[in-house]
């Protein structure tokens, strides 16, 4: 096989595309949303940040919880949207 019929690496990166399953995506909204509730709790019992290091990865931590979660809902809203609008055709063409 000749090196110019091979396919690049960066070929089959981009072929491949994260394929995750509506549970997946699931998941992960509820872990955002966990970390936003969760934080006030972990202040009380951690007490404040002793540090300004600490105070930075806490609130960086809930705000790109509270990110994600945000855009994770609005992924499957405007999902769910698009299957109510164009429903799955059955049978072939």
């Amino acid at each position: 096989m000749d090196s110019a019929d091979a396919p690049h690496a960066g070929d089959v990166q981009r072929d491949r595309s994260p394929d995750i399953s509506a549970e997946g995506w699931w998941l992960a909204e509820v872990f955002c949303w966990t970390v936003v509730v969760l934080a006030p709790f972990l202040r009380w019992v951690n007490g404040p940040a002793v540090s300004t290091d600490q105070l930075v990865v806490r609130i960086a931590v809930v705000c790109l919880a509270l990110a994600g979660g945000i855009a994770l809902r609005t992924r499957a809203i405007v999902r769910a949207m698009k299957r109510r609008r164009c429903p799955p055709q059955s049978g072939s063409a």
